[in-house]
């Protein structure tokens, strides 16, 4: 059956699940990401997830429209079962793809939050 509301995004049960690997790396970037360590990304800590994948531009409103996608719990935050779970859609593209991907986005990450913090020094 047809999910209401039309959304073309599979749901989570039909996404292959995260191996063990992807699931760890993921988990770097969540916690790379949580700059309070609040344990929940909320939509600052998503709009620089954002950034780190090219989207320079996107506001705090966009980031949070994301962020509800995946919000199970409707707190308008992220916790980490909620990211996994989100996350599952990169297992599409192969494990391999998978882990380059998110080390790609965890060394993005924490370049803006070093340039952010004026952590450069050259």
């Amino acid at each position: 059956m047809a999910a209401a509301g039309g959304s073309t995004e599979a749901p989570a049960e039909e996404l292959p699940e995260l191996s063990p690997a992807v699931e760890e790396k993921l988990t770097a970037l969540f916690n790379a990401l949580d700059k309070d360590s609040s344990g929940e990304l909320d939509d600052d800590e998503f709009v620089l997830l954002a950034r780190a994948m090219g989207l320079k531009h996107i506001t705090k409103a966009e980031a949070r429209k994301q962020i509800r996608k995946a919000d199970s719990d409707s707190n308008e935050q992220l916790d980490l079962a909620e990211w996994l779970s989100f996350s599952r859609v990169l297992m599409r593209m192969g494990e391999k793809s998978a882990l380059k991907k998110v080390q790609k986005l965890t060394d993005k990450v924490i370049k803006l939050q070093s340039e952010q913090e004026g952590g450069l020094t050259s």
